[in-house]
């Protein structure tokens, strides 16, 4: 390994690479049934899945409740809500890290000094806890989170940007310099002003937001040209990263921000990185830092591919390609890179499939301080690099020069992992959200809820409902086993679970032994009125069906992260409508929806298959008031949501023949 360089920052020591001289700055919509009143939403789920962490655990960075550094996977520990609700994990380059649940709610845990937890104060904690919610995110509801060096920021539903924690470099992007122990409102009056921020990435002393015109805005420290806006001038609020260059007329997608340089993938399937770049972390060949964005080289390893998901460590960067593999460049001297060597790499190369990667399909990826983790389509998780605190979670700490397998025979054991978050020595991630919800409208008689399950298994309708009804003691709102531990007594209370028969185009109530399957949309009836609103349907152990195979773009599926088969029901002379469910734990993309008949890899759109007589090009969902309906066309494209179900229309004409919907996942795993 080569020799590095010793620098520091305020909060921990730092170490670079050799070759560099200057010190990093702290750094849907229904069945068209009258009686079927609400949308599936996400919402707790019961004693399934988790949050877990692995490596260093200073400052009790692993939530775990200890300071004991762990080699292999341990449940994070523990939570207001259950973490199989959780949906993105962001863990710094320093010692703390953040969780955000369906219900938008922000939970952190780890060192404290700046506030960076955001909960009042300046108190180190060793499990999660919650972000204050009475001050400035008073009524919000966060749809991104992001932890920097020593801070964290939020995006939430209504377009707005909060953060907190350390400010010295304006990183808080309230016009101040003046640390936060609770969130406070990045500034608007600018270049943010009418603008609607959908992600937020945080980085050393810095962050940036994506916007939902495809625009980036960044603020804080600028040494190295982090902001993007073509100067080193530091700005303690918002500034436009440059449009005049190789982003002129492209929209962003999606941004990453690593120590000191920050990355945007672009509509046209290219990246584009700035700032910092002497170990080539921008990826540009030069090595020279850059204060306006400069595209990423495709000659190489990248040739004929577009990239899908960019991540930005501290020293180096990685990304998943459209043929499914992970690519990376920059700092290697720990094998951070993961093609064998531990040679530093300007331009793209291949993360190695020779041993554990080999025939899996990257979904997740995330650039840590010099060690990488991803996470494939079957749901697992695979490290590489620097191990010498476990940040690899192969339950040793041996360096790796090539993708290793995180240990699933703990707190994994079982497991669907969805999303990962690589930090500071250390590695967060969660696993199995197999649980699906609705609210319920109250009602003097009966409620109905539409929920789909996207789990890694079948479940019996049994385990299913007895864990909706099962919870106590929980804080959001639950029904309780007091009044509805069995399915429709005779006294007319309780409740019961249907599927709609498209053969017969009825509803069937389920018995308790019936399974409830992938794919497919259930609605759950209570059949009175409880005191609380909110339901959770809950899976088994995904160990016990393992996912099947998905289909490829060989077998006609249009992404290259895979699709589910759904069954569709076709009738002889007549039409029939589905109800379908969302099989994926995130969300899916319409637009590249494909229908198979008899199995053929000669596959339709919607569109196509409207016109074939198969199936309508339209779906259905219900938005608790009343019916939307989306096309695969522009502009009623739409995002399927995880545990949202949605009804298509079967036509006559794929009658006698095997129809299936082939559901992509999207390119990313986020919701």
């Amino acid at each position: 390994m080569p020799q590095i360089s010793l620098y520091f920052s305020r909060a921990h020591r730092r170490a670079l690479p050799t070759g560099s001289r200057r010190p990093l700055q702290s750094l849907w919509r229904g069945a068209l049934v009258v009686a079927l009143l609400c949308a599936a939403v996400p919402a707790r789920a019961v004693d399934t899945g988790l949050v877990a962490s692995w490596g260093s655990n200073s400052s009790g960075r692993l939530g775990d409740g200890t300071t004991t550094q762990r080699n292999s996977p341990v449940a994070i520990g523990v939570m207001e809500f259950s973490s199989a609700s959780v949906i993105e994990v962001a863990a710094s380059d320093n010692s703390h890290a953040c969780a955000l649940d369906v219900d938008g709610k922000v939970q952190c845990w780890g060192l404290n000094v700046y506030g960076n937890l955001g909960d009042g104060t300046l108190t180190q904690r060793a499990t999660p806890t919650a972000v204050l919610t009475s001050g400035a995110l008073a009524g919000k509801t966060v749809v991104r989170i992001a932890t920097g060096q020593t801070h964290t920021c939020a995006a939430t539903s209504d377009g707005g940007a909060y953060c907190w924690g350390s400010n010295d470099n304006g990183q808080l992007g309230d016009g101040t310099l003046s640390n936060r122990t609770s969130p406070v409102a990045v500034s608007t009056s600018g270049a943010l002003a009418g603008k609607k921020v959908v992600q937020i990435a945080a980085g050393g002393s810095y962050t940036c937001a994506l916007t939902s015109e495809g625009r980036v805005y960044c603020w804080g420290y600028n040494g190295y040209g982090n902001l993007g806006d073509g100067t080193t001038t530091q700005n303690s609020a918002p500034v436009a990263v440059s449009i005049s260059g190789v982003l002129s007329g492209k929209m962003v997608t999606q941004i990453s921000v690593g120590m000191s340089h920050a990355c945007a993938l672009a509509s046209d399937g290219g990246a584009y990185c700035w700032g910092y770049n002497q170990n080539g972390q921008i990826g540009d060949s030069t090595g020279l830092d850059r204060s306006t964005p400069t595209a990423v080289v495709t000659t190489g390893a990248l040739a004929g591919k577009s990239i899908t998901r960019i991540a930005a460590g501290v020293f180096h960067t990685c990304a998943i390609a459209s043929d499914g593999g992970a690519y990376c460049w920059g700092y290697n001297g720990y094998a951070a890179l993961g093609d064998g060597t531990t040679t530093q790499r300007m331009t793209p190369v291949a993360v190695s499939i020779s041993g554990a990667l080999a025939g899996k399909t990257v979904v997740d990826i995330a650039a840590g301080y010099i060690h990488t983790c991803a996470i494939t389509s079957d749901g697992g998780a695979y490290c590489w690099g620097a191990n010498n605190e476990g940040q690899l979670g192969d339950g040793s700490t041996t360096a790796r020069v090539v993708p290793t397998a995180v240990s699933t025979t703990g707190a994994l054991s079982g497991q669907f992992l969805t999303s990962i978050s690589a930090g500071l020595s250390f590695t967060v991630a969660t696993a199995s959200p197999c649980g699906a919800g609705a609210p319920l409208t109250t009602g003097a008689n009966a409620l109905w809820a539409r929920v789909a399950l996207p789990c890694n298994n079948i479940m019996d309708s049994s385990t299913a409902v007895q864990n909706i009804f099962g919870t106590t003691g929980l804080s959001k709102n639950l029904l309780t086993n007091s009044a509805y531990g069995t399915s429709n007594p005779a006294g007319g209370t309780g409740w019961a679970v249907y599927r709609h028969d498209a053969a017969t185009n009825a509803y069937v109530q389920l018995a308790l032994t019936d399974t409830l399957q992938r794919g497919t949309g259930y609605w759950i009836k209570s059949f009175q009125a409880p005191a609380l609103n909110k339901l959770v349907i809950a899976g088994v152990n995904p160990a016990a069906t393992p996912i099947t195979a998905p289909v490829t773009q060989a077998q006609g599926c249009a992404s290259a992260n895979g699709c589910f088969a759904i069954s569709v029901t076709a009738v002889a002379g007549q039409s029939r409508y589905n109800l379908l469910g969302n099989p994926f734990p995130w969300a899916v993309d319409w637009s590249q929806a494909r229908v198979r008949v008899d199995g053929s890899a000669s596959t339709y759109t919607p569109s196509q298959a409207a016109a074939a007589n198969v199936l309508a090009a339209t779906f259905w969902t219900w938005n608790g008031t009343s019916y939307d309906v989306y096309s695969d066309t522009a502009p009623n494209i739409g995002n399927l949501p995880y545990f949202g179900s949605f009804w298509v229309q079967a036509l006559a004409g794929g009658a006698g023949h095997t129809v299936e919907l082939l559901v992509p996942k999207l390119a990313t795993t986020r919701p």
